[in-house]
């Protein structure tokens, strides 16, 4: 760039109109004079304006501008370095003095600008503007745009999140957005899980990348920082057993036990509960269901739970008789943290159990896709169910290992008859001779056999277990020492 080639540079002149230059051969109406005739009755207000759409006016002739920047006041002509032609900016003043002084001042300005001394004017005012009021700038972005989460309760968490950051960080101003103040603020942190603080720095660094973009900030102060290793969980959730659902169905209240068995038979959050609609459950026998919309899903997609049959009766009795589909189900509100605390004190429930595991409203979800697991539900509908996109959320996550029939599945497991007849040859005729001596010796009513090897071959497959297992249990040695 060559300052030397600044617009001739007067950098300042008055205009004056000429009474018989013309502008175009289409007519009187479109010269000088017809324009400034007029432009002349505009007002201040309407001037202003003029000025700074003329600073964007590229299409107009050199008279044709100075005609209209004649009714503004002086102007400052400027070509700086590639610029194909000569650029126009109003200074809104008539006094010439004060115009010369502008001029010079927005010279050194941009000079300085483009040899990095000074930052670009839009970042030196973002530095001077309140957070707040970026904040709020950031917000209504958001919400022009539709970003505004389930419910729009997105904006108010937003909010929430940042204004926390703002005063707990000591962020007063842009400049002070420093990555050693946020992990010094998460370092002070306990009352809050690995993954709301990753929260935190995402919902951070959203709100700088948009500053960024809007060119009211050079870079993304938070961009270098990490996030917490949230892999070990501080609060882990278990499910309720049948016999907890039970006590609390049993011990709560009508309004309230109703959104406790649905969402521990149909795996519905809080939110969709909260939302639901008597239009949105079918209560027809044998086509039961529930549906989800998708303007309240986690996924934005629609989904029909099917109902068991206690879910159906329960909901039957809780409807009202003059109630429309538009109306909602729980009109009292779905129960929140505390009051299910209070529910759960009744019906005898712990809240946190002895491995450290809290039993909150979302635990009902995973009482839900337990309960399906139990009842051997396939895969791939157990998933389907719970409106997972990946199978290892319902397999994994959601899934209360402590409360899965183990034991009960391995002794329903039929005997390996192969692997009986290899253990019964390897213990050989000595086992069996001493396993039958104890026997013998345990129960006078046990007849004493002679048990050869070949009458070994036609023993039944229980007669064959019960002799091996006598002789385990008088001969605690290890079998393939």
């Amino acid at each position: 760039m060559n300052p030397k080639r600044m617009a001739a540079v007067p950098g300042v002149e008055p205009v004056g109109v000429g009474e018989s230059t013309p502008v175009s051969k289409r007519g009187e109406e479109l010269s000088p004079e017809g324009l400034t005739h007029i432009l002349t009755n505009f007002t201040d207000v309407d001037r202003r304006m003029l000025s700074q759409i003329v600073e964007r006016w590229g299409g107009l002739s050199e008279e044709l501008k100075m005609a209209v920047l004649a009714l503004v006041g002086y102007y400052l002509r400027y070509r700086y370095g590639d610029m194909p032609t000569h650029r126009y900016r109003s200074l809104g003043v008539s006094d010439k003095e004060v115009a010369l002084e502008l001029a010079n001042d927005f010279k050194r300005e941009y000079e300085a600008e483009k040899a990095g001394i000074l930052l670009p004017k839009p970042l030196r005012e973002a530095a001077h503007k309140a957070l707040s009021e970026h904040l709020g700038e950031y917000l209504a972005d958001l919400r022009s745009r539709g970003k505004t989460g389930r419910r729009k309760k997105g904006l108010v968490q937003i909010r929430s999140r940042l204004q926390r950051l703002f005063d707990e960080c000591d962020w007063n101003a842009l400049n002070a957005i420093t990555p050693d103040s946020f992990v010094r603020w998460r370092s002070g942190i306990r009352d809050l899980s690995p993954r709301t603080l990753n929260h935190y720095l995402s919902d951070a660094c959203t709100f700088l990348n948009w500053m960024v973009r809007q060119g009211r900030l050079a870079f993304n102060p938070l961009k270098a920082v990490g996030k917490v290793d949230q892999t070990v969980s501080t609060r882990e959730r278990r499910a309720f057993t049948d016999d907890e659902i039970c006590r609390l169905v049993e011990r709560s209240p009508q309004y309230r036990r109703v959104p406790y068995l649905m969402s521990a038979r149909t795996g519905l959050r809080h939110g969709e509960l909260s939302e639901l609609l008597w239009g949105d459950i079918v209560l027809d026998e044998g086509n039961s269901h529930v549906r989800v919309r998708a303007s309240v899903s986690k996924n934005k997609k629609e989904a029909r739970i099917p109902l068991i049959r206690e879910l159906e009766i329960l909901l039957a009795e809780f409807r009202p008789v003059s109630v429309g589909d538009a109306d909602k189900v729980f009109v009292k509100g779905v129960p929140r943290c505390r009051t299910l605390r209070k529910d759960l004190e009744a019906a005898d429930i712990p809240y946190c159990d002895e491995q450290g595991r809290y039993a909150d409203f979302h635990s009902l979800r995973y009482t839900f896709n337990t309960w399906m697991q139990r009842k051997g539900f396939v895969p791939r509908v157990a998933q389907e169910l719970m409106r997972h996109s990946d199978r290892r959320l319902t397999d994994k996550v959601y899934t209360d290992t402590n409360l899965l029939p183990l034991q009960q599945s391995m002794r329903n497991i039929s005997e390996d008859v192969p692997l009986m007849h290899i253990l019964m040859h390897i213990c050989g005729k000595t086992c069996l001779n001493e396993s039958q001596s104890v026997a013998t010796d345990q129960s006078s009513e046990t007849t004493e056999t002679s048990v050869t090897e070949g009458d070994r071959r036609e023993l039944s497959q229980s007669d064959d277990l019960r002799v091996w297992w006598r002789w385990r249990e008088s001969n605690p040695v290890r079998l393939f020492s």
